[in-house]
């Protein structure tokens, strides 16, 4: 077991992937930078999520990097050993596949969402997703540690977007926002968000070049 203070990479995009981890406790953001330098926040992960699946799988390097959010610890398997547990129980390597796929559909939800609904209902989704992944109880409901810039990267809008709907739901009690946390006091007025509000006609169905751009490098 390893223990990675907040700000401490797991491992950077490029090194080789040689090792699998579990998270056992903390938060970790995967980030990727575009070969023009802008970086994309693509996941946020939490206790029980498993990191580095992909290069363990393909033997490719690592395709993003991992952060420490809050400090964490996480269960760490290298290349070679697990191998040799994969022979011994192949059960392993259905397990892996298995979390492979949970994380595939969640990229085409979230890909749905940028398609099909409005930044609204979008922020909606995307809050809920959090509060299953990294979500902390607290005294007022299920406090989400991001800043609303992070949380705008996440939601595939900006930050004004962000900052105007926290607001206007702040003001009805849906949520407390925070300087760099909001709280969700009851998980479910969130939920009837996410499916009252109005989608776009089919026309807008598509999502715009930027949103899509987000995209076209994510890890699985």
């Amino acid at each position: 077991m390893k223990r990675f203070a907040r700000g401490h990479a797991l491992f950077l995009q490029g090194d080789a992937g040689q090792r699998l981890m579990l998270i056992t406790s903390g938060c970790v953001k995967l980030t990727q930078v575009s070969p023009e330098g802008k970086e994309v926040l693509l996941w946020m992960c939490g206790t029980d999520h498993v990191l580095g699946i992909r290069s363990e799988l393909t033997g490719k390097p690592y395709s993003c990097s991992a952060e420490a959010v809050k400090t964490c610890t996480v269960l760490v398997w290298e290349h070679d050993a697990l191998a040799s547990l994969a022979q011994q129980y192949p059960r392993l390597v259905q397990n892996l596949n298995g979390f492979l796929l949970t994380r595939i559909e969640e990229l085409e939800e979230r890909f749905r969402e940028l398609a099909t609904e409005n930044v609204s209902r979008r922020l909606a989704c995307t809050l809920l997703r959090l509060s299953r992944h990294i979500g902390s109880p607290s005294e007022g409901g299920t406090e989400i540690y991001l800043s609303r810039q992070e949380i705008a990267r996440m939601t595939g809008t900006t930050l004004f977007s962000v900052s105007r709907i926290l607001s206007e739901w702040g003001r009805d009690k849906l949520v407390l926002p925070k300087r760099n946390s909001v709280v969700l006091p009851d998980l479910a007025l969130i939920a009837k968000v996410a499916e009252a509000e109005p989608r776009p006609s089919p026309s807008s169905g598509m999502p715009s070049r930027g949103r899509l751009r987000d995209f076209n490098s994510m890890p699985v």
